[in-house]
């Protein structure tokens, strides 16, 4: 047997959590976030930066910064890519094009999108309680081959942890059924 599609994922877990937590608490509480409430055309019920953000020349200070904060792992996850065997042997890196806050209060949630055929996305757990909290459901690009029917991939991740998906895919953010909130901070690399 052969396999002959792949869809490469990446998990990871974020070294002394405590602190670093409260470097991107700081940003977080230095953001722009307005209420989106819309399930058609910005994608649920939630907060965010990303259209305050989506249009500017240069993104804010706070986002420097967190993803100065973060840049270890994302250092990291460009050399796992490249030691793909399909990876280009001449490819660089990845430019971040957009970053930007999310928060979901109690029933709240981000309906099925996807990034664009950009590259990849990533999503780092900030505010998170696995016993409370449900993580991002992708959706395989394909039907499963004897039923057609959708499958989905659910990672487990807990807080301080960081995830990197290919941009294309579906994904989705369950309704937050906790009174806590689910705080994550998402960027896109080109």
């Amino acid at each position: 047997m052969q396999t002959i599609f792949e869809i490469p994922f990446f998990h990871y877990k974020i070294d002394n959590w405590k602190e670093t937590k409260k470097e991107l608490l700081q940003e977080y509480s230095n953001s722009f976030l307005e209420k989106v409430e819309n399930d058609k055309l910005a994608g649920g019920y939630l907060y965010t930066d990303y259209y305050n953000i989506v249009n500017t020349q240069e993104p804010p200070l706070y986002i420097r910064k967190t993803i100065d904060i973060l840049n270890f792992y994302i250092d990291k996850f460009h050399s796992d890519f490249k030691s793909l065997d399909f990876v280009d042997k001449n490819f660089q890196r990845f430019i971040i094009n957009c970053a930007w806050f999310q928060k979901q209060e109690e029933n709240m949630h981000h309906i099925v999108h996807n990034h664009g055929s950009i590259g990849f996305s990533s999503v780092c757990y900030i505010d998170y309680d696995k016993e409370k909290h449900s993580s991002t459901v992708f959706l395989s690009p394909y039907g499963e081959f004897t039923t057609g029917n959708t499958t989905y991939f659910q990672p487990e991740v807990e807080e301080g942890d960081i995830i990197f998906f290919p941009s294309f895919l579906n994904h989705f953010a369950p309704l937050n059924t906790s009174e806590d909130n689910r705080v994550i901070f998402s960027f896109n690399l080109r």
